[in-house]
């Protein structure tokens, strides 16, 4: 009776490890098959993306440490590698890159080189915007969503006075050209890697107001002024070439047309050069004559 009891408890701690060594393997078994499927778009991006300029990579070799290489790939799209020197990569897919090395180094160097390929990090993504534009340069490109015109002339601080809004032109990176407006920049999406140019208006068509500088300046007559109008005094001075050699440096006399007429108003510029007195503007049409020092 003893003995049964034991043989019965035996088979049944038999199939209760079976079952579990089952239930293990299922999991086992799923969680591989999970991280295949998590994996599938990494190796298929692998496939699809093509390195370009200011990616950066790094590339091992299998047991040759002396051979691997962490760089970023700079203007000329190449970099050098140990032995065989400068290899173009721009253009190329990890697999072909990863392929290219292995045939270079197999040439001359290695029976069976393994070499591994990985993007460390990618290059950044922008819009160009040229021209007529506060800030003219490069405007990052969001990394989730779009980046309209309007957006990316507004990052570049805006169309200057002497901007055209009437004509703006979109060269596309992948080619092609399109002419628009500021009234279309809403709507218009741009790509990574376009180019927008804010065209300048022609000069018959830009009247900037101006002022008058003379007496002990470099360079005596007119100014032209901001859109805005005016000009802080010290500004306007540097616009002139600065002072001559003779000139008084500390007092200026400022002649402004009003509606009564002109108004003649002694500026004291040494204060305001050290801050005791708020900044003038010279405004259009003022007058503003620097004497000459009595010492």
């Amino acid at each position: 009776m003893d003995s049964y009891i034991v043989d019965t408890s035996l088979t049944h701690y038999s199939s209760f490890m079976k079952r579990q060594l089952s239930a293990f393997l299922f999991i086992l078994l799923a969680s591989l098959f999970s991280q295949a499927e998590d994996a599938a778009p990494l190796e298929e991006g692998r496939e699809v993306y093509r390195l370009q300029r200011n990616d950066s990579i790094s590339v091992t070799m299998f047991q040759e440490a002396a051979m691997s290489r962490s760089a970023l790939i700079g203007k000329s799209g190449s970099i050098s590698f140990p032995l065989i020197g400068s290899v173009d990569l721009v253009g190329l897919t990890v697999p072909e890159l990863e392929q290219k090395l292995v045939d270079l180094y197999k040439k001359d160097y290695f029976v069976d080189p393994k070499i591994s390929v990985i993007i460390t990090s990618y290059a950044t993504k922008s819009v160009i915007v040229s021209g007529g534009v506060t800030r003219p340069g490069a405007v990052p490109y969001p990394d989730e969503g779009i980046i309209t015109l309007a957006q990316a002339i507004a990052a570049s601080g805006g169309i200057t006075e002497m901007g055209d809004t009437n004509r703006i032109t979109i060269v596309r990176k992948k080619g092609g050209s399109t002419v628009t407006t500021m009234n279309q920049a809403g709507e218009l999406e741009l790509l990574p890697g376009d180019t927008a140019l804010v065209h300048m208006l022609p000069m018959k068509d830009l009247i900037l107001p101006t002022a008058t500088i003379s007496g002990e300046v470099n360079r005596q007559g007119e100014i032209q002024l901001p859109a805005s109008g005016k000009l802080d005094i010290l500004s306007a001075i540097a616009k002139a070439g600065g002072f001559s050699r003779i000139a008084n440096q500390k007092e200026a006399t400022l002649r402004r047309f009003t509606p009564q007429g002109y108004t003649v108003e002694n500026i004291r510029l040494r204060d305001i050069r050290d801050g005791k007195e708020d900044m003038l503007f010279i405004r259009e049409g003022d007058i503003l004559v620097i004497k000459e020092s009595r010492f």
